[in-house]
């Protein structure tokens, strides 16, 4: 297999995750608007990993040398969700929560301040 034909399999491949990512996302809003919380709940889970799947092929990561900040500013984001999506339970899952969103964008600033 050629380079060429390489990269229009995995841009094929990136178009689909976003297609899904998308296709959760509506899900998602619509889970919210119609008040149906284990739909919410399914689809919120699977968003930050659907982009995390996205984010890590090699069409979108060739010109990114640090995906690794990437990949764990994601996971922090998606810890975040996953966390408040428990706040009533217990106040500590809010504080979890906040604490990984907190640490998300750490992450990627130090990403960038390295790009810059």
């Amino acid at each position: 297999m050629n380079t060429a034909s390489r990269t229009n399999q995995s841009s094929s491949v990136a178009i689909r995750l976003l297609l899904l990512y998308g296709l959760l996302l509506t899900l998602n809003q619509v889970c919210i608007i119609w008040d149906w919380e284990t739909g919410r709940f399914v689809s919120k889970c699977l968003l930050m990993p659907a982009l995390l799947i996205y984010f890590y092929l090699p069409v979108v990561m060739c010109q990114l040398n640090k995906k690794g900040l990437i990949v764990a500013a994601l996971l922090a984001s998606w810890a975040g969700d996953v966390f408040l999506l428990f706040d009533a339970i217990d106040s500590l899952y809010f504080m979890l929560g906040l604490g990984s969103f907190f640490i998300s964008p750490c992450f990627l600033l130090h990403l960038f301040r390295r790009c810059v």
